[in-house]
């Protein structure tokens, strides 16, 4: 144990897109080692980080969360690797963390689109948007408390625990004759296959596009967990129509999740032992339909781009569908036709 242990110390972290070291020849041993010690060593460092600014800095909440969910991507990627009790241990206290900034990062993005909603807001629906700014700035105090609370406790320590458990088993199990590519391949198909149905879902209901969302997420964290095994499969160019397709997911979102939030303020000051002066509560409530509109509309928007949209349809074509990892002429394809509609316009 305390081989790997040191082996994983030296790892480097793994903070961004990009996993220094790794290529599709290596030993997939030592590319989970790489890959998966990596995502956790960037976790730990972030925790102490988090411990000291996620009261006043909304970036270190973020990439906390974002970094836990590559490294739980990283997890299930490679889930042949490593027995269950040892995956569902770090899961377990990735979801610990991320669960703890959810909050925080939820008030964070809501409070910055309340902002640029304030500076364009009439006098009257100023008040509103004022008014209900504090109410979310007081519920990111109370979850900025809970996450420090969290990361100053015992966490990092049983994060690294459990961290060189899974490792040690990981790379134990691992073949020193695979190749990293023959691993990546493996790893890659679930992700996609999930990203497929998820895709042939009805999006005009909202959960239907919350989880496309998810299931692209984590499908675009795995491509970033092989590395340079995403080019090797031919699956790059799918790669990039996730990132540019990251806006258009998170902008129906945020709208939805605002909405829901306001709606929730609304109900709770109308009633005792609240008691809002009449006007504002006016406001408020004209607010409350205002957003409601939006998520509705932002929605209708996100359909019509889904419909043309090239990564629509990459997952929704019966061949990727059945045979998703020998899609490289159909995704190559796909890029290609994305590329020459850009330079048609320019």
């Amino acid at each position: 144990m305390s081989g790997v242990k040191s082996a994983f110390k030296q790892t480097p972290a793994a903070n961004g897109r990009v996993i220094d070291g790794l290529s599709p020849e290596m030993p997939s041993a030592e590319a989970i080692r790489l890959s998966l010690g990596g995502r956790l060593q960037a976790i730990l460092e972030l925790i102490p980080d988090a411990a000291a600014h996620a009261g006043d800095d909304a970036r270190v909440v973020h990439r906390l969360r974002v970094t836990t969910r590559r490294a739980a991507a990283a997890i299930r990627a490679f889930k042949d690797t490593a027995p269950k009790k040892h995956r569902k241990a770090v899961l377990q206290i990735l979801k610990e963390l991320r669960s703890a900034a959810s909050d925080a990062r939820a008030a964070d993005v809501d409070l910055t689109a309340l902002g640029t909603t304030l500076e364009a807001a009439s006098t009257g629906r100023a008040s509103a948007i004022s008014f209900v700014m504090g109410a979310i700035a007081s519920e990111r105090e109370v979850a900025a408390r809970s996450l420090i609370e969290c990361c100053s406790g015992d966490v990092a320590k049983r994060l690294q625990k459990a961290s060189v458990r899974l490792l040690k088993s990981a790379t134990k199990r691992s073949s020193e004759n695979e190749a990293f590519l023959a691993c990546s391949e493996q790893a890659v198909a679930r992700p996609v296959e999930k990203a497929v149905r998820a895709a042939h879902a009805d999006l005009t209901t909202i959960d239907h596009v919350h989880q496309l969302r998810i299931e692209c997420k984590r499908l675009r964290y795995t491509l970033e967990s092989i590395g340079p095994c995403a080019d090797a499969l031919g699956l790059r160019p799918l790669y990039d129509l996730l990132v540019e397709s990251q806006d258009q997911f998170g902008a129906v979102n945020d709208a939805h999740e605002l909405a829901a939030r306001i709606a929730a303020l609304h109900d709770r000051y109308s009633q005792p032992p609240f008691e809002l002066p009449s006007t504002l509560a006016e406001e408020l409530c004209v607010f409350r339909d205002e957003l409601a509109d939006r998520s509705r509309s932002t929605h209708a928007a996100f359909l019509d781009w889904w419909e043309s949209a090239p990564l629509h349809q990459f997952l929704t074509n019966a061949d990727s569908a059945a045979r998703p990892l020998n899609g490289h002429t159909q995704v190559s394809a796909i890029s290609a036709s994305h590329n020459g509609a850009e330079e048609a316009t320019t």
